[in-house]
């Protein structure tokens, strides 16, 4: 494609960046949303609801994985991308967080970045390093270790909360 198709449209580098990124952005959005309804309307147990996000997450395509990934890291020379990156970050804090809900854990919202964390960090070790069933695994354990420690602790604070209501 010429150069002149591309300025025709765009005004910048980064203005075409940032709508391919959008792009990116709205079909995780998409395929993240569409796990979440589908947890939702079919009522999963929590190990059939965290299998059904592991399968989405793995199952999304590896070239936008890595824009994902690429973008966060041109923020850092480019902070007019951050409104694309934003985007991105956004639509899976709103996946996991209403994946966390339904999985019934205690204020989602202050949650969520620790999973989107891990799950973004796993992602970006896929990239670099490929094993296979070895990273769903990964995946697996640590989504299920995350739930299992939110539930213990929301499990202390209802116990704190009861003893200080009698106490």
């Amino acid at each position: 494609m010429p150069l002149s198709t591309t300025s025709y449209f765009f005004a910048s580098l980064d203005d075409l960046m940032a709508a391919a990124l959008a792009v990116v952005a709205d079909r995780v959005a998409m395929r993240l949303d569409e796990s979440v309804r589908t947890i939702v309307r079919t009522k999963l147990t929590a190990e059939e609801a965290i299998d059904h996000f592991i399968d989405t997450l793995l199952g999304l395509p590896c070239e936008d994985v890595a824009a994902q990934f690429e973008i966060y890291l041109e923020c850092a020379r480019r902070p007019q991308l951050q409104a694309a990156a934003h985007q991105i970050m956004v639509s899976v804090e709103r996946a996991a967080e209403s994946a966390l809900r339904v999985l019934g854990i205690a204020t989602p919202g202050e949650r969520v970045q620790l999973v989107v964390a891990m799950v973004d960090g796993l992602a970006l070790h896929r990239r670099a390093w490929p094993r296979g069933d070895a990273d769903r695994r990964a995946l697996s354990n640590a989504l299920r270790t995350v739930v299992a420690g939110f539930r213990a602790l929301d499990a202390l604070s209802v116990g704190d909360d009861a003893s200080s209501a009698t106490g």
